[in-house]
């Protein structure tokens, strides 16, 4: 199981149905309606919402622009994935310990990246943590006996944890050496993201400036929507079905910039005869004791918004949002579970300036 899976949510999606819906309810002649394109990608999926005189004025064709998009996310997924053992990401964990490995210019910004979120959110954000995941037997290795692994245990593989046993040389080529033979990376908590922005970059080449595009739940936004005003990124209403449900929580209207979603349901265990849910703390080795139930994060770009959801996660609303208050450029609101099953909602001081009327 994927770092991603472990700590995050999917979005109700893109405001790419609701506006497919919006349009087949008007009138709006057929080239303003949005050009839908997507497909599979890291084990899920992405898709791409570009209204019709928003293409049209680009020069390109759909099938041109998705040509891009697929380019883009495959080399990432090349790159990236911890589920190819060919990937460059695979090869780096597959090193001992002690050995510097030359690294492409896109692993070194996303870790770089990493590093700094890392270090900002006091190690609440760390793509190293998946051994201690798996220990608590929510990864694919995870042992799902029902019982809490031993402290030894957990301090054992807290010594091959941490991402400051990462050292980072920066040059050309950029290296990188690992402390210890056991360090793995997984960057699932904020390549998606990153993905996001690199496929932002090339529509921009490309001359598309209205699009809402969306990877594996990670949303960004440009220009006005379809119906000219902006795209609206609808949450999930937390929920441990099975299938998600439809439920919206609240929704955000957002004219320029990326959102992110993480939350604890939906991925428990009964350990001990206790609940425990499958955010672990990177800094204790065991899992959050009450984590919200979902944060949602504004940022400008999304690999930001992607990592920091998963920090906020692991940190709580109190201290998460004293943290973001003092982080220029993002804001975040988080879902709090209440005994009775409804849900408080608290937020940083401008995020709710983005909030739109509707289901909470």
């Amino acid at each position: 199981m994927s770092l991603k899976e472990t700590f995050s949510m999917r979005f109700i999606g893109a405001l790419a149905a609701l506006s497919l819906a919006l349009a087949a309810c008007t009138t709006e002649v057929d080239s303003l309606r949005p050009v839908q394109i997507g497909g599979p990608i890291f084990g899920t999926g992405w898709s791409l919402t570009i209204p019709a005189d928003a293409l049209a004025d680009s020069g390109e064709s759909a099938e041109a622009v998705q040509s891009m998009v697929v380019g883009v996310l495959e080399g990432i997924d090349a790159s990236m994935s911890t589920w190819r053992a060919d990937s460059e990401l695979s090869r780096l964990n597959e090193t001992p310990g002690g050995v510097a490995v030359a690294i492409s210019e896109g692993l070194d910004e996303v870790l770089t990246l990493s590093l700094a979120i890392h270090v900002a959110s006091g190690g609440a954000f760390d793509p190293t943590v998946g051994p201690l995941v798996d220990l608590w037997g929510f990864g694919a290795k995870g042992d799902r006996s029902g019982s809490a692994p031993d402290a030894q245990a957990v301090e054992r593989i807290r010594e091959a944890v941490g991402l400051g046993l990462l050292e980072i040389r920066h040059g050309r080529p950029t290296t990188v050496t690992k402390a210890v033979d056991a360090l793995e990376v997984d960057l699932s908590a904020i390549a998606k993201g990153w993905a996001v922005d690199r496929v932002a970059d090339v529509l921009a080449e490309a001359g598309v400036d209205r699009y809402f595009l969306e990877v594996g739940g990670e949303v960004r936004v440009l220009g006005a929507s379809p119906r000219g005003d902006a795209w609206r990124v609808g949450v999930n209403r937390p929920t441990e079905q099975a299938d998600g449900g439809n439920e919206v929580a609240f929704a955000v209207s957002v004219e320029s910039g990326a959102v992110a979603t993480s939350g604890d349901y939906r991925n428990y265990r009964i350990v001990d005869g206790q609940r425990v849910a499958h955010i672990v703390d990177p800094r204790t080795g065991r899992p959050c004791a009450n984590p919200p139930a979902s944060v949602t994060v504004l940022a400008p770009e999304c690999a930001v918004a992607d990592a920091w959801a998963t920090a906020l996660a692991v940190l709580g609303a109190e201290e998460g949002i004293a943290l973001i208050e003092r982080t220029p450029g993002v804001e975040a609101s988080f879902l709090i579970r209440n005994d009775d099953g409804a849900f408080t909602r608290l937020a940083t001081g401008g995020f709710d300036a983005w909030v739109l009327e509707g289901p909470r």
